[in-house]
């Protein structure tokens, strides 16, 4: 490699780094795994089923989905991207849950669980490059339907 060029090669557990013709080989950074809905501690006790978001501040995030994982409440407006999470807090009321997307935005969300069938859900961010921030509640309101009409996650 050229000594004034600069270039480095990733493998899983190692990477080869070139800098101004001194090379060395150094430990790669581990990728950050997603922390399954199951280390939230807070989400542990909420029912599966059907569930309606109703939001105070953006009627945009008014909805009902079929959940399945309640991972999918940490993540609002990230909901289909596959994001790094990292739990700041979480107790078996409360949870308080970072998260960064690889193709862009990243957000903070605040879980605050009434009972296995109401969660309050503040979260802010950066989403499409512009940040956003809103407060939702989430509700059981039945069971999902058989026929998969609505959407899982």
């Amino acid at each position: 490699m050229a000594t004034a060029a600069c270039a480095a090669i990733a493998y899983v557990s190692m990477a080869y780094v070139s800098v101004t013709g001194v090379s060395a080989v150094v430990a790669a950074r581990p990728a950050v795994i997603a922390q399954p809905a199951a280390a939230v501690e807070a989400l542990a006790s909420l029912q599966s089923g059907r569930w309606e978001l109703r939001s105070r501040t953006e009627a945009s995030m008014n909805r009902a989905f079929c959940m399945t994982d309640p991972g999918i409440l940490l993540q609002l407006r990230h909901s289909t991207a596959r994001c790094s999470r990292f739990v700041v807090s979480s107790d078996a009321r409360n949870a308080t849950v970072t998260y960064s997307c690889p193709l862009g935005g990243n957000g903070r969300t605040v879980i605050k669980v009434e009972t296995p069938r109401l969660v309050q859900i503040e979260t802010q961010g950066i989403a499409d490059n512009a940040p956003f921030a809103f407060s939702v509640e989430a509700r059981r309101v039945g069971d999902c339907a058989e026929n998969g009409g609505v959407a899982h996650r």
